[in-house]
């Protein structure tokens, strides 16, 4: 677990030495946003620079609050988008996640993590390399998973798909590539209205997303 671990971080931030973390809270919330982009969610990052992978954080997500640590994602298969809030309290070490679903507020998950767990030596990543900065990481993904992850994602209101309106897209263009084969001018008429059938139907399912 802890290679796979590493390579996610890896692919968030090539270059570890560039994260300021004095006390590792940098490095579990970094941790933890790779896990859920692991599990399908997409990060909402509004800056144009070009992304190098999906796991890259927003350019300013250790630099906005002192010690806190904000994702914001969406996902498919869901209909709202969702928060990842880190926040450490310095003097105890311990890492609160507070992960909710927006416009839902009865979808709100907590956990409490105790960095120094997880995090042996922060000024090792002054290195440039993420080996031997994660402890304990076996421990840590089984909590983000069993008290973020999955009750997340099960409250979560699922994006419902209209299967009627999928069948009546289907027939719709199933008589427009027949129509096509035909020249007469009642056909061209029904091959228009097909497509301005497909129109309608792509625009429907963009809005409802």
């Amino acid at each position: 677990m802890q290679n796979n671990l590493l390579k996610l971080l890896h692919s968030a931030a090539p270059q570890p030495s560039y994260i300021s973390s004095k006390d590792g809270g940098s490095i579990v919330s970094l941790c933890l946003h790779c896990l859920m982009v692991q599990d399908g969610f997409t990060i909402i990052d509004d800056s144009t620079r070009k992304r190098h992978s999906k796991y890259q954080p927003p350019v300013d997500w250790s630099s906005q609050f002192p010690d806190q640590w904000i994702f914001r994602y969406s996902k498919e298969s869901k209909v709202n988008c969702f928060v990842l809030h880190c926040s450490l309290q310095t003097r105890s070490g311990r890492l609160f996640i507070h992960a909710s679903e927006e416009n839902n507020p009865s979808n709100i998950q907590v956990l409490g993590l105790l960095v120094p767990n997880y995090v042996l030596d922060p000024s090792k990543i002054k290195e440039n390399s993420w080996k031997g900065v994660i402890d304990g990481e076996d421990k840590m993904i089984d909590l983000f998973k069993q008290h973020i992850l999955e009750p997340l994602e099960r409250n979560a209101e699922a994006r419902i798909i209209n299967t009627e309106d999928e069948k009546y897209f289907k027939k719709a263009l199933a008589r427009f590539s027949h129509v096509l084969t035909k020249k007469s001018s009642t056909s061209y008429f029904t091959a228009s209205v097909a497509v301005i059938t497909l129109g309608i139907f792509v625009y429907l399912k963009k809005i409802r997303k």
